[in-house]
């Protein structure tokens, strides 16, 4: 019997072992056939609300017509990222407590952290984070059992 164990405890990590591969994140791993300089342009996709009810969501973006013009542009040099530029658009309320900057803003994409991040290379603060294969955007208004992110693909 303990040696049964042994067997099935063997068969249940072998396929674990090679699960744990560091996998890479495609927004870092361009196609080879990419130019390693280039633009990306990300557009707002779902606006999330969480509150303790809804803790999976509601997306608020079919209901509303106030994000209009929001998007996320991503600069990539030698395959990586080196800056970025946020367009708010209309919205009434930012979601930074930091003041962005207009324009082309130098930053990095930071794996040391989960979710992964992108951080400007200035002052170290997060921009946006990585998750699932999309940016998004984390932040909280008035109401501190209510969070929003807006969500870029």
């Amino acid at each position: 019997m303990k040696r049964l164990l042994h067997i099935i405890a063997t068969a249940v990590m072998i396929p674990a072992l090679f699960a744990c591969q560091r996998v890479s994140i495609p927004i870092e791993q361009p196609d080879p056939d990419m130019p390693q300089d280039y633009e990306l342009t990300f557009v707002l996709n779902k606006v999330m609300q969480y509150d303790p009810i809804n803790v999976n969501g509601i997306d608020l973006l079919p209901e509303t017509d106030f994000y209009n013009g929001l998007s996320l542009k991503l600069y990539f040099e030698q395959g990586k990222i080196a800056a970025l530029e946020i367009t708010e658009g209309e919205i009434p309320y930012t979601a930074y407590k930091f003041a962005l900057p207009r324009g082309k803003v130098s930053c990095y994409f930071d794996r040391n952290i989960y979710p992964n991040a992108i951080r400007r290379s200035d002052t170290k603060d997060i921009i946006a984070c990585y998750k699932r294969g999309q940016f998004f955007v984390p932040y909280q208004l008035d109401c501190s059992t209510v969070k929003y992110e807006y969500w870029f693909k």
